[in-house]
């Protein structure tokens, strides 16, 4: 009876020891198996991720007070999330052939994105500086509304906002050149170079929808870029004074993944020599995956409000808006692994919206629906042609790549097994001493 019991007591024993394991076991393999190349690269492919994308986006913006939950986080929250969301919308319609009724629910919700600029939740932060509320709120509520002048027909355009698309795009265009860095505020005095490149982005598609010559601004920010880049990495500074020049921030991560996200649309000639850069300083490799840092390589500050969390000097925004940077620019390797990345450990889950078979995704169950926004954003940009033909990376390759994930996985779950086990077996002694007193 004895042997029996200390046999059932040892079988217990061991599968206390064991099942944590078996977990982790099971939760590691899960993530792991995620980590495998799977960004969509065809056209119906990648309409059918940004669909996806889309309707979950929507529920949070339109039904789970997104944007009023950024504006807690940061200052442009709100205006940040509603301008993603509305572009990703006109970018569903300007790259990708959907359907009737698609293209009129993109038209809907873009077009009650651009409403949203006026509201007292969105336009509140920002003041007046050399345009109408800044360069930040004005560029990104011109850029929303030339692209939604440019998914509706001719003769559906609305006089007023055609109107203000001219007026707006005179205004910026008439200030960048008056200005003698080619930059403006987006605060009274205050000045980021990537709230400009929106802005920018807004005069060249006129140019586009009405033959006009903005474009002259551009070369004018683009000439003083050149001339006065960040001297450690040749990229446009995090910050700057607008009137002085003076760089009063070096090149930021999250800064430059928005830039390089634009730029090839913008300036294919320069656009790859620009990503070039951006890689050469900002790209690292983490546990075999490609992500970008917050700070050039050499240079470790503490993170804030537009970084988002660092980890091992990696940026959360430079890496989540890096997918679309790398997207944009063809480099398939790096928009795998931080898509693979962000399947893997952000808590991806698929909704089933209106009871209707309607599918959206979120990422983080909602938490934080500005990354939301900025991943469905790069799903809806264009990929260069070359990037359609490429062929996928060999399994053997990612296996490779991942062995230091692999290894650290190992490590992490022997290292949890004997820390288990010796406190298991000092308990049991401890019991053991205590019975035979």
């Amino acid at each position: 009876m004895t042997v029996m019991r200390f046999g059932v007591y040892r079988l217990i024993r061991g599968a206390a020891l064991g099942i944590p394991l078996w977990v982790l076991w099971v939760v590691a393999a899960f993530l792991f198996a995620r980590t495998f190349p799977s960004l969509p690269r065809s056209l119906d492919e990648r309409k059918n991720v940004a669909i996806s994308h889309l309707m979950g986006l929507r529920e949070a913006v339109r039904n789970q007070n997104a944007a009023h939950k950024m504006q807690e986080l940061f200052p442009e929250g709100a205006c940040f999330t509603v301008t993603l969301y509305g572009l990703s919308w006109t970018n569903l319609v300007r790259n990708f052939d959907v359907e009737k009724d698609l293209r009129e629910t993109a038209i809907a919700e873009a077009t009650w994105a651009l409403e949203q600029y006026e509201q007292p939740y969105v336009v509140g932060p920002f003041s007046t500086t050399q345009v109408r509320n800044g360069v930040f709120w004005l560029g990104q509520r011109n850029l929303l509304l030339g692209q939604l002048l440019e998914i509706l027909p001719e003769s559906r355009r609305p006089r007023r906002l055609v109107d203000e698309f001219h007026t707006n795009t005179k205004s910026l265009a008439d200030a960048f050149l008056a200005s003698p860095t080619a930059h403006l505020d987006s605060y009274v005095g205050l000045c980021w170079p990537a709230d400009n490149v929106t802005a920018l982005a807004s005069l060249l598609l006129h140019d586009e929808l009405y033959s006009t010559q903005y474009r002259v601004a551009y070369e004018h920010w683009r000439e003083w870029t050149l001339d006065n880049p960040d001297p450690r990495t040749g990229l446009p500074a995090g910050h700057l004074d607008s009137r002085t020049g003076h760089l009063l921030q070096p090149a930021r991560g999250c800064a430059n993944s928005w830039i390089l996200a634009l730029l090839p649309d913008m300036d294919p000639e320069l656009a790859p020599d620009m990503y070039g850069l951006y890689r050469e300083h900002f790209l690292v490799t983490r546990l075999g995956f490609n992500v970008f840092r917050e700070y050039p390589s050499g240079l470790d500050r503490p993170a804030d409000v537009d970084s988002g969390p660092i980890l091992m000097s990696v940026g959360m925004t430079a890496t989540c808006v890096g997918l679309a940077a790398s997207i944009s620019n063809g480099d398939l390797e790096t928009a795998e692994d931080i898509y693979d990345l962000v399947n893997s450990l952000g808590l991806r889950h698929e909704m089933d919206l209106e009871g209707k078979g309607v599918t959206g995704t979120q990422y983080l169950f909602g938490r934080l629906p500005v990354s939301d926004a900025f991943l469905t954003w790069a799903f809806t940009l264009p990929m260069p042609d070359s990037c359609l033909t490429a062929p996928r990376s060999l399994a053997s390759q990612i296996w490779v790549r991942r062995i230091p994930t692999t290894v650290f996985v190992l490590l992490s779950l022997v290292s949890f097994w004997y820390m288990h086990r010796f406190i298991m077996i000092f308990k049991h002694r401890k019991q053991e001493e205590k019975s035979s007193l």
